[in-house]
Parts: structure tokens; C-alpha cells; sequence
């Protein structure tokens, strides 16, 4: 929760969105977030074995 809040915090944005945001970055650079399979090196991605959204940031 403290993702979200820092993110609604720092760009204005809605719980919402913020919490969009959290759910879809992934937690290790170029892995799926949800199956963890391998993701292409893209910014923003769609995950090829499950189809899921993922914020691909290297942070």
C-alpha cells in the first residue's frame, strides 16, 4: 500500500490508477509479474505466455 500511496502522492493521480500501476510492475526486470516467465526487454509489454500487462522498469 505505501507503492500507492507515494504514487497518488507524488503524480496526482486517483487510488485507482496508482493501484493499476502497482498491480502491473513486475517484481524482477523482464519477468512476467503474474507467471514469471520471460518478458521481451519492452518498457511496456504483454506477456506472452499468460497475456498479462506488465511495467517492465528496470528501477
Amino acid at each position: 500500500m505505501y507503492a500507492v500511496r507515494e504514487i497518488k502522492n507524488s503524480y496526482n493521480i486517483s487510488h485507482r490508477d496508482a493501484k493499476f500501476i502497482v498491480s502491473h510492475l513486475n517484481k524482477q526486470y523482464d519477468t512476467c509479474h503474474r507467471c514469471e516467465k520471460p518478458l521481451n526487454g519492452h518498457e511496456y509489454t504483454i506477456c506472452v505466455a499468460c497475456n498479462s500487462l506488465n511495467f517492465n522498469w528496470n528501477v
